[in-house]
């Protein structure tokens, strides 16, 4: 019996050695070499830089509207935008002004301004331009507006008035 089992361990390890010889007799290996992983910019800009300076309005009364110059903005970037938001933020002493101001935003369409927005400047937030523009590819100028102003309700606004609002307009791009 001692016999039978001392010749299964000789025959296994036999077979052991000639597989492992076999498998490294059939092993290759080939390499690709110089992977490389680079991320593209997105890069929007208003009128050409970073942060632009605001316009000033009034002294304004309920019903005056006052409509901003044109903006451009363009993705300076190597990656197409293919969401471009917009949203306003209070940025002065907190007023009762900044929630009553009305907010109207366009686009130019054909020979004329389409609104994409509009409501209390206040609501702001995240409102896609690409309404019509679909996206912002580097080196595309796209343009939009604004108009701002105090509605008039028909009854006494005494609390808004001498108030001021101060706000920023942001304009963010995003790749999805």
């Amino acid at each position: 019996m001692y016999k039978i089992i001392k010749s299964v361990f000789a025959i296994v390890a036999v077979v052991a050695l000639s597989v492992g010889a076999t498998g490294a007799y059939f092993s290759d290996t080939a390499t690709i070499t110089d992977n490389t992983f680079t991320t593209g910019t997105l890069d929007i800009r208003i009128n050409g830089v970073d942060t632009i300076a605001g316009q000033t309005y009034g002294p304004a009364a309920p019903g005056q509207v006052y409509t901003s110059d044109v903006y451009r903005v363009r993705n300076f970037g190597n990656l197409t935008a293919k969401t471009v938001l917009l949203s306003a933020t209070e940025t002065g002493e907190p007023s009762t002004l900044y929630g009553a101001l009305s907010l109207k935003i366009e686009v130019p369409w054909g020979m004329g301004w389409l609104p994409i927005y509009e409501g209390n400047l206040s609501d702001l937030n995240g409102e896609s331009l690409l309404a019509s523009w679909e996206q912002l590819a580097p080196g595309v100028v796209k343009m939009f507006r604004y108009s701002v102003w105090l509605p008039e309700t028909g009854e006494s606004q005494n609390e808004l008035m001498g108030q001021t609002a101060t706000w920023n307009f942001s304009v963010e791009g995003r790749t999805n």
